[in-house]
């Protein structure tokens, strides 16, 4: 019996079991309420009347905890097409990372480099900055993503005010969202700025906590996962070890479950339990260490 399983996840049933592993390893968009509140978000964003000034959202949490599968898998209902009327593409989502450090021309470097425009070093800040508007206007784009915001923290109070202006330059200028997002210190970025903090609506997403939404999460992996016998994740002591070992976040517990799935099919248990998440080679994030 398969019913434990989505049909997606009930077809690869009869592959090989090193394809069964490969497919575990491919990052699937989780359903769960907070992340299709923010979808909503977005889509209302997307779908907002050009104005002067937009509205923008701050979607912030610990890492790995969706941020960035969340505006991926946002972005992807709108992907980059052809321009009928002239060369162009027509990308109505961009999504760049912030510069490690919140240097304005590294992020307008970014952008370029996202667009695959040949860009000239020698440019000034001000020509860099007329290059971006042009090309973003050429494109027409809709909505920009900036992830890893929190990075603008990383540099001087001249430097931040420089970053978080040509955000606004960009917004106003082009009548677009943007969409922001990174961990708990991403809030900083723009706290020291009164508009900005008007400007963006912020998103959490906490850190999981035992409870209903927390074993529908699990329930909804356990669907996604080409085993051929019942988990039965949410129950209450397993959903406990999971929530303990991967520290709250819906990366680790992505990751926790992917390898134990494995565990799971190399030895013919086909199904997971305490035992087998013991087996694994998973470390907590708490207690990794760089070599």
């Amino acid at each position: 019996m398969s019913d434990h399983l989505d049909a997606g996840a009930r077809r690869l049933l009869e592959r090989s079991d090193s394809e069964r592993i490969r497919y575990t390893q491919v990052p699937e968009m989780i359903a769960y309420p907070r992340a299709s509140e923010i979808l909503s978000a977005l889509q209302e964003l997307f779908d907002y009347q050009p104005m002067h000034r937009m509205p923008n959202v701050l979607i912030y949490g610990r890492t790995n905890n969706g941020k960035t599968m969340i505006v991926d898998h946002f972005s992807k209902q709108y992907p980059a097409s052809d321009d009928p009327d002239n060369n162009n593409s027509i990308v109505p989502i961009l999504s760049v990372l912030a510069p490690p450090t919140p240097h304005e021309g590294q992020f307008l470097d970014a952008i370029i480099q996202s667009l695959y425009a040949p860009g000239k070093f020698s440019y000034s800040l001000g020509q860099k900055r007329k290059q971006v508007l042009d090309l973003l206007a050429a494109v027409k784009i809709r909505m920009l993503v900036i992830d890893e915001i929190q990075h603008v923290l990383a540099g001087g109070p001249v430097h931040q005010r420089a970053f978080v202006n040509s955000l606004k330059i960009m917004g106003s200028h082009l009548r677009i969202p943007l969409v922001a997002a990174g961990t708990e210190e991403a809030l900083n970025a723009f706290r020291f700025d009164a508009q900005m903090a008007n400007r963006f609506e912020a998103f959490e997403l906490p850190r999981w906590r035992i409870g209903k939404d927390f074993l529908r999460l699990l329930a909804s992996f356990e669907r996604q996962i080409p085993l051929k016998q019942p988990s039965y994740l949410a129950r209450t002591g397993l959903a406990t070890k999971i929530l303990a070992m991967s520290e709250g976040t819906i990366g680790e517990v992505a990751k926790l479950l992917n390898l134990a799935a494995a565990v799971a099919i190399r030895t013919g248990q086909e199904h997971i339990d305490e035992h087998t998440l013991d087996k694994t080679r998973y470390v907590p994030p708490s207690s990794r260490k760089m070599g």
